[in-house]
């Protein structure tokens, strides 16, 4: 049996994704065990208004979107964290 050896650079590929392929490569991954659940450390100070508290689930909620998420989404997303930081 022969051998090819393929440098695949996977940025590019996902890149390229749609949105269907992403999901689908999510279910892939979730079936594989690589669940993405909320980051751990992130808690919010109990001193914190009810709208920030909510704007924190919101965006801890979000960010387990990721792969469901279009390239253009995940820019406005990002164009928006730069402004802000």
């Amino acid at each position: 049996m022969s051998w090819i050896s393929i440098d695949v650079d996977l940025d590019d590929i996902y890149r390229e994704m749609d949105r269907l392929d992403k999901e689908t490569m999510a279910g892939w991954l979730d079936e594989d065990g690589y669940f993405i659940g909320e980051p751990e450390g992130h808690d919010i100070p109990s001193s914190s208004s009810p709208l920030e508290r909510h704007f924190h689930d919101v965006l801890i909620g979000l960010s387990s979107k990721f792969y469901s998420m279009s390239n253009e989404e995940i820019e406005l997303i990002e164009n928006l964290y730069k402004k802000y930081c």
